[in-house]
């Protein structure tokens, strides 16, 4: 992946920096092959800290991505609309820590942070684990060729002897 940008994120933090732009689909190359348009990410990277003084990035990232239904096996249109609030852990032990807490998003203060990947990695956490078009939403002509190579099974027969004895 190329780099997008890298920032020190316990300094954008700190002074409190706001970025932001758009990302294009074919720089993220876990996802590029589910990006079908040219429109990208939009992206909103905020620095600040919480009430309790620790660094925080807050993330938004807008977009589309197409994924495949799993009942029709068509293209299916997804709505990326992030917006997540990251601790940044200064060392693995306070990571270990925000981890331990299932409430707090945290990630590792390195020195150098790569936004790009950053931001690839949200979308990807963001997809559905089982994606499927609304009730009466796919695709009827995928559904009725799946009909048709639907057989009965040869094992089908043996459930009316299982009910007989």
């Amino acid at each position: 992946m190329e780099n997008i940008f890298i920032i020190d994120p316990l300094s954008f933090a700190q002074n409190k920096r706001i970025r932001h732009g758009k990302i294009a689909g074919d720089k993220l190359d876990r996802l590029r092959e589910l990006i079908d348009s040219d429109e990208g990410f939009a992206y909103v990277i905020e620095g600040d800290t919480d009430k309790l003084a620790r660094p925080t990035l807050r993330l938004q990232i807008k977009g589309k991505i197409a994924v495949q239904c799993q009942r029709c096996l068509d293209k299916l249109n997804h709505e990326v609309d992030i917006d997540t609030l990251l601790i940044l852990a200064r060392n693995a032990r306070e990571l270990e820590l925000y981890d331990a807490d299932n409430t707090i998003d945290a990630v590792l203060a390195l020195h150098e942070l790569d936004m790009g990947a950053l931001i690839e990695d949200e979308i990807i956490l963001s997809l559905p684990i089982s994606p499927r078009h609304q009730e009466g939403g796919c695709n009827k002509d995928i559904q009725s060729i799946l009909k048709r190579e639907h057989k009965e099974s040869p094992f089908s027969s043996l459930v009316s002897l299982k009910q007989t004895h």
